[in-house]
């Protein structure tokens, strides 16, 4: 599963993964997501082990029953700026 996103991310234009948000339910998952993306983009000469690069990685917020029920609890956040 991992490999088929990674396949997807990188066929895709720059500005179409600038606005790609991948989801994973678990951390195993997510890292095995971000291992098969690396190497795809490895592979492609996009990276290199010589450059650094940087990525955001969003992680869950524990909240109570109650907590998820009150919007107060949420942030808006534009994933899709101008």
């Amino acid at each position: 599963r991992a490999q088929k996103i990674a396949e997807d991310y990188v066929s895709r234009t720059n500005d179409a993964r600038d606005k790609t948000l991948i989801i994973s339910h678990t951390h195993k998952g997510r890292k095995a997501i971000n291992t098969a993306i690396q190497q795809e983009r490895l592979a492609r000469s996009e990276i290199s082990h010589d450059k650094s690069i940087s990525t955001t990685i969003l992680r869950a917020q524990s909240m109570t029953i109650a907590e998820l029920k009150h919007t107060k609890h949420y942030a808006f956040i534009n994933f899709f700026p101008n």
